[in-house]
């Protein structure tokens, strides 16, 4: 709508357009007479996808703030569900810990079926000037961050080594969860993980959504150990 926008928003719903916010999952959902009345001859699929009122599940996560302003977060298939049953959108988590954290290129919220958050995250870094793969050396961003902090670590390896480093992460870490909407979206503990996400590295689509899956089958190990001490 034109004069009508909000950062970090894609504006109020266009008229003729109702918009709402399932309070269990989070999922935005809408409806209007541009909404379709469901697929021919498939009522399996219709049911999925448009409820008896006419309220298509768009299968976005996202907020609608006091002004009536959307943004988007996330997509319900990437949903956690912890052990106690809670629905965790992890890329507005993800996204609160990168905002107070500008050291860190990548982060992966864990939790599925587990009894607490925990994240993978891993440091800017200069690409290799040939190929662009994610080298060992820290980028001009995280040089900074470590002169600021009093680190004296110039790659990952040192970072993932230096208790300056880690103090600053899991500070960052405890502000972002100040903004939880729920102590079950609070993160406990993280790994920083050796090497950043890419593409060629087949933790990020072509698109740069990290490959979930893909990233927990590869520090399954490290995931694990996160867990191991639960509860300590």
């Amino acid at each position: 709508m034109p004069g009508r926008w909000k950062l970090g928003s894609v504006g109020p719903p266009l008229e003729g357009t109702q918009a709402r916010i399932d309070p269990d999952t989070g999922e935005i959902q809408y409806t209007g007479r541009h909404v379709f009345m469901g697929y021919l001859h498939d009522e399996e699929m219709t049911q999925k996808t448009v409820d008896e009122n006419g309220w298509l599940y768009s299968g976005d996560i996202g907020e609608l703030d006091a002004d009536g302003y959307l943004s988007i977060t996330g997509r319900l298939k990437e949903i956690i569900i912890t052990s106690g049953g809670e629905n965790i959108p992890p890329v507005l988590i993800e996204n609160e810990i990168k905002s107070e954290l500008p050291v860190l290129s990548n982060v992966m919220v864990i939790g599925e079926k587990r009894n607490y958050l925990t994240f993978l995250c891993s440091i800017r870094v200069e690409p290799d000037a040939t190929t662009g793969a994610p080298t060992d050396k820290l980028d001009s961003v995280a040089l900074a961050v470590a002169m600021e902090i009093g680190s004296d670590a110039t790659t990952v390896s040192a970072a993932q080594n230096c208790e300056k480093f880690r103090k600053y992460i899991s500070d960052g870490m405890i502000r972002a969860n100040t903004r939880a909407a729920s102590r079950a979206q609070h993160v406990q503990k993280f790994f920083i993980i050796p090497r950043d996400f890419s593409v060629d590295g087949n933790e990020l689509t072509p698109t740069m959504k990290v490959k979930r899956s893909v990233v927990e089958k590869l520090y399954a190990e490290d995931i694990e150990k996160m867990y191991a001490s639960a509860g300590k």
